[in-house]
């Protein structure tokens, strides 16, 4: 079946290596393709190669030749790699084909092109099915082009390895670079992330510092890699051939959301011997909660005000919490509490001195990377105290019978109005009448005094607001007022004002006879 062969390259880039490098120690050689110009056949133009295809699915016409191509997204050296030409054309499920006039013991090269599944084939023989020793599927995770970077070895212990083929199985984007064969390096590279450290704060744009070399060789490339916890494939950071020892291995600047990201270093030397090292850190990439839970939007406040809530992030920061009149300028809290707070007090604010009116409260809260977040809640003041005046009886009046109690209670954001009495045999405040309707200059209720013993008693007006003072309590205003129970006489019995011979005179014959 023919496979379609698109132009439409889109690969990771990667930096360059030498073209043609030989090892002092051992025979060594690699190859990145970057002398030949693009589209030059490959056959033997290299040392020890030959290059061919197979399958000729094309017959002899054409013929399906391997070429040096430039995929668009670049390679493991600066720009070019060995791939396959089109064919019949723009199909071809051709794979290609190396020829080594040597055995080897070791043949490695990058591999890509587009995601798919590449079957990789080793021989000890030149040509035919015979001498198979090794063979293996390299899946290149993701959708489309995913670059010419993934690192192959094949490694055959007793140096007769003369084939490798190497087949799509998909489609015949088949590309690879960096060819090398024949490694004496036997130590593994270096990999270390020293910055940022497990769990560590990062804010979007940091620098990440460690090492990525190779003591005794040449690194073939080194890759810097993420992945959220949920997440199935790692996404590049950086992939580059440039050793970096204690410095930067890449800005890390991405539009992932914020959350805990695994940083994975993935170091090759160019005899395919890797080292990794991971550490684990937190993006913070916005300010996680701001919020006001207490006083509620339109709460009437007074005396000390109590705003709790949460201003908190995973990282570290401050922040700042407020009030104005409504259109004022914001002035800071009387106290804050430290940071962070989370479902607690924030601060308190004295509103003494302030004029009653409407306030705004604000929280404002910034991190370390500079995120910001705030909440507002508008606020009544209110610390005027209601209206407790008691009008009728006035006061040390004698009376008895049903007595009507008069007078005011009121409030521009009233609550609630209780008459109470205590006196006599009374030692605790006793219930008269009550309620949450605002009484001005009216009847507050009946006091019944007929089952009363005679004697001095106190009437109480307690009156209280919405106001929410000192950031529990409500204001509230009594009023006392003492009266006498019992008979009431008047010795003025003659209206004058005063208490004279004519009034007595009146007495004694009430009282005792003529």
């Amino acid at each position: 079946m023919c496979r379609l062969h698109t132009n439409a390259v889109r690969l990771t880039a990667l930096l360059a290596v030498l073209d043609v490098a030989r090892a002092s120690a051992q025979s060594e050689t690699t190859i990145n393709f970057e002398n030949l110009a693009v589209g030059t056949v490959v056959t033997t133009q290299y040392e020890g190669l030959t290059v061919s295809t197979g399958g000729n699915s094309c017959g002899d016409n054409p013929v399906v030749r391997a070429v040096i191509v430039t995929p668009s997204g670049g390679t493991s050296s600066p720009t070019k790699g060995l791939g396959i030409q089109t064919g019949c054309p723009d199909f071809s499920p051709d794979y290609l084909r190396l020829v080594f006039d040597q055995g080897h013991q070791q043949v490695s090269f990058t591999l890509g092109d587009f995601a798919g599944t590449f079957a990789l084939r080793g021989y000890t023989t030149t040509s035919g099915a015979a001498g198979q020793v090794f063979t293996q599927n390299v899946v290149l995770e993701g959708t489309g082009s995913v670059g010419v970077h993934r690192l192959v070895t094949i490694t055959r212990p007793t140096a007769d390895l003369r084939r490798v083929e190497i087949d799509s199985t998909v489609d015949s984007f088949e590309v690879l670079d960096d060819l090398t064969f024949d490694c004496p390096d036997s130590t593994a590279p270096t990999a270390a992330i020293t910055s940022p450290t497990g769990l560590a704060c990062v804010c979007n744009s940091s620098r990440v510092i460690g090492s990525a070399h190779d003591a005794d060789g040449d690194i073939a490339n080194f890759r810097l890699q993420r992945k959220a916890p949920d997440a199935s494939t790692w996404t590049l950071i950086r992939s580059t051939s440039t050793e970096v020892l204690d410095g930067e291995l890449a800005v890390w600047t991405t539009a992932a959301p914020q959350g805990y990201y695994a940083l994975r270093l993935i170091v090759t030397n160019k005899c395919g011997l890797t080292a990794d090292a991971e550490t684990v850190v937190w993006l913070d990439k916005n300010i996680d909660t701001v919020s006001i839970s207490e006083p509620l939007e339109g709460d009437v406040v007074g005396g000390v005000v109590c705003t709790e809530g949460t201003i908190a992030d995973h990282c570290g920061g401050n922040f700042t919490l407020e009030h104005r009149p409504a259109g004022g300028a914001f002035t800071p809290f009387t106290t804050v509490s430290p940071l962070w707070v989370t479902n607690d007090l924030l601060g308190k604010w004295n509103t003494a001195g302030s004029l009653d009116g409407v306030y705004e409260i604000r929280a404002a809260g910034a991190d370390d990377c500079g995120n910001t977040g705030s909440a507002v809640r508008s606020v009544t003041v209110d610390n005027t105290p209601p209206t407790a005046v008691i009008s009728r009886p006035v006061a040390c009046d004698c009376v008895n019978g049903q007595v009507e109690v008069g007078g005011t209670a009121d409030d521009a954001h009233f609550g609630t109005w209780k008459l109470q009495y205590t006196g006599g045999d009374q030692r605790d405040w006793v219930t008269i009448a009550s309620g949450n309707a605002r009484v001005v200059d009216g009847l507050l209720g009946l006091w019944d005094t007929r089952a009363l013993p005679e004697c001095e008693y106190t009437l109480r007006l307690l009156v209280t607001d919405t106001s929410t003072a000192d950031c529990a309590d409500v204001h509230q205003t009594e009023y006392l007022l003492p009266v006498e129970v019992g008979p009431c006489y008047d010795f003025d019995t003659d209206d004058d004002g005063d208490v004279d011979l004519i009034d007595y005179a009146t007495f004694e014959r009430t009282f005792t006879g003529p």
